[in-house]
């Protein structure tokens, strides 16, 4: 029997922006302390450590699922390199949450992590080191200060986290509800303002009919800014371990024939980089196939102008 997971969600109303430092934080943070001789280090990777601590227990109440013993901030010999405060978000990537003392108008970025990062957030402590104020959060650094009325709500970052897709629980036969098997991508639609008319599948099936055999999965994505709609299709043509043969294919929906001219579709690796990229021009489809290993994760990123989407995966 097939199974499937609700997507991914997050209840963004009325958590706390202000929580609390414990006793156990400082513990925490006393025992990196220790570990470096040097006052003003010492005194770096305290406030580091409990600003980590901070947006690590507002991202679990959030039901965001993070790993400190991945990041950087939480090993002494990474601390002695650099001023960071670094807290992996799984499957995701790192957040940098840097520390703002009372008062403070502005927020310090250390120019070694302003890249690397999937976004900024500003923690400001009161006087005695009790609790932590979640300021907000930036998605890009270019300079050394920013102002705090410069951090937006937290909510645009948690907007900004996709939901990774585990093609491990597709060898399983699980799947979130919006990825749909290509027989359902090319059935026809029933018309809401016309009961017995039935409009064409979302998929054209003649430009699937040569995708291989093995597990595929589609969805649709709206490009709204550019006001089109384009399907996804990714597929596995071996579920070898260590390695998968994948394929990833955009195509047309509706009656269109063709891509809209100048659409890209790119492979990011887990750094955000591109590895394959390719422009519509007159196209039908574009296609990829490429192999990754187990625990690899890898991105596909649809552009057309300013729309920009992108889908995360995780072998």
């Amino acid at each position: 029997m097939m199974k499937y997971q609700t997507d991914y969600s997050l209840n963004k109303e009325n958590y706390p922006l202000v929580v609390p430092i414990t006793i156990k934080d400082h513990e925490q943070a006393q025992k990196f302390r220790s570990f470096h001789s040097q006052p003003q280090k010492r005194k770096e990777v305290y406030l580091n450590t409990l600003a980590v601590l901070a947006v690590n227990f507002h991202l679990k109440c959030l039901g965001i699922e993070t790993n400190l013993a991945a990041s950087d901030s939480w090993h002494p010999a990474m601390q002695t390199l650099g001023n960071i405060a670094d807290l992996e978000v799984k499957d995701i990537g790192k957040l940098e949450c840097r520390f703002v003392l009372p008062e403070a108008e502005f927020c310090e970025i250390p120019l070694e992590v302003c890249s690397d990062r999937i976004g900024y957030i500003a923690v400001q402590m009161n006087q005695a080191l009790t609790e932590a104020t979640i300021v907000g959060f930036v998605a890009k650094v270019t300079t050394a200060k920013l102002l705090l009325s410069q951090f937006k709500p937290l909510d645009e970052l948690i907007d900004k986290l996709p939901p990774v897709v585990h093609l491990s629980d597709w060898i399983e036969d699980i799947f979130t509800a919006s990825w749909q098997t290509i027989e359902e991508l090319c059935q026809p639609q029933l018309n809401q303002l016309a009961f017995n008319f039935r409009s064409p599948g979302v998929l054209n099936k003649k430009l699937v009919n040569n995708s291989p055999d093995g597990i595929k999965r589609g969805k649709v994505l709206e490009l709204e800014n550019a006001g089109e709609r384009i399907a996804l299709l990714v597929g596995l043509e071996s579920k070898a371990i260590p390695e998968m043969a994948i394929w990833v294919q955009i195509s047309p929906t509706g009656e269109n024939t063709y891509l809209p001219d100048n659409l890209q579709l790119c492979i990011l690796d887990s750094k955000g980089e591109e590895v394959m990229k390719s422009q519509a021009r007159s196209s039908k489809s574009i296609k990829f196939k490429f192999t990754a290993e187990t625990g690899e994760i890898f991105s596909v990123q649809v552009n057309l102008g300013d729309a920009i989407l992108t889908e995360e995966f995780i072998v």
